[in-house]
């Protein structure tokens, strides 16, 4: 599993796909109860098939969506959408939500066409894992994006890459 050091911040970044928000929130919910340090995470999904649905049909879906997520998430929950030309319609929940949401030209950074890579190059990852994540997320799996103490990256790897 690939991780990235911060080494100004001592963090690590840990990049897992799960085919479900339960897999995820099950990592997640483990990690709180082995650690003092609550580690920051972020999900990156795709809304499959809604283009023929109504505003209505997608508010409710949205909110399912912001419930299901909001159960491993601290009070400072984030969450918010945005139309990739190339990987779809997809969502950011979490820690790192205002840096994919942040405007370029009136624009959301991530819908840029060169937005997501440079978010997950910043990040630290390269061109082909990061390529690899969102081929998965378009493919209708969720990216689980860890930011975790370096004291703590023994754990929290071996737990990831347990579930």
């Amino acid at each position: 599993m690939p991780y990235i050091e911060d080494k100004n911040l001592r963090k690590i970044f840990i990049t897992r796909v799960y085919s479900s928000i339960s897999q995820i929130e099950t990592v997640v919910n483990t990690m709180a109860l082995i650690g003092n340090d609550k580690p920051q995470v972020s999900v990156l999904g795709q809304y499959t098939s809604l283009n023929s649905r109504t505003k209505i049909e997608l508010k409710t879906i949205f909110a399912n969506i912001k419930e299901e997520l909001r159960g491993f998430s601290s009070n400072t929950f984030k969450f918010g959408f945005f139309n990739h030309s190339e990987y779809g319609k997809l969502f950011i929940a979490g820690h790192l939500t205002s840096i994919f949401l942040t405007e370029v030209d009136n624009r959301k950074l991530a819908a840029l066409p060169a937005g997501l890579l440079g978010i997950f190059r910043e990040l630290g990852f390269n061109e082909r894992e990061t390529k690899n994540y969102l081929t998965t997320v378009k493919d209708g799996k969720f990216c689980l994006i860890i930011r975790v103490e370096l004291r703590n990256l023994e754990t929290v790897n071996a737990l990831v890459e347990a579930n």
